[in-house]
């Protein structure tokens, strides 16, 4: 019965988003994280590159060079719509997959998480002292 009631929740979901995108989809979030943290893809103003990254179809307008001034008036509405639907402006990036640059990767999220851990331990130390 829980997992009925899931199917039908999710499926809504799936439903909605597909038609919203013209295509069947659950969700742009995964190959836009890749893009951005294995391939180099900018989060925002990407108006292509790497080479192997492809080229947007959607790139926002860039109006001058220096400095760096960008243009999204369109078709998007929003206060800044490179944020609210950044699936739409990434749209054409193509991922490549290269161990080298997985490795790199993940090497940079341990390294940020024992950074984290270490910054975090006279917080849980102190957590611990007033546990015990």
């Amino acid at each position: 019965m829980t997992f009925a009631i899931f199917a039908a929740i999710v499926g809504l979901y799936i439903w909605a988003l597909s038609e919203a995108k013209g295509r069947f989809t659950w969700g742009d979030s995964a190959w836009l994280n890749v893009a951005i943290h294995v391939n180099g893809v900018p989060y925002v103003n990407w108006q292509g590159g790497p080479e192997s990254s492809g080229q947007p179809i959607h790139p926002t307008r860039q109006l001058s060079m220096r400095p760096p001034i960008f243009e999204f008036a369109t078709p998007i509405p929003g206060t800044y719509p490179p944020w609210y639907d950044p699936a739409y402006w990434n749209e054409g990036v193509r991922i490549t997959r290269s161990p080298r640059d997985w490795a790199a990767a993940v090497k940079h999220q341990i390294r940020l998480y024992a950074i984290l851990l270490i910054l975090q331990l006279p917080l849980l130390f102190a957590f611990a002292v007033l546990f015990f």
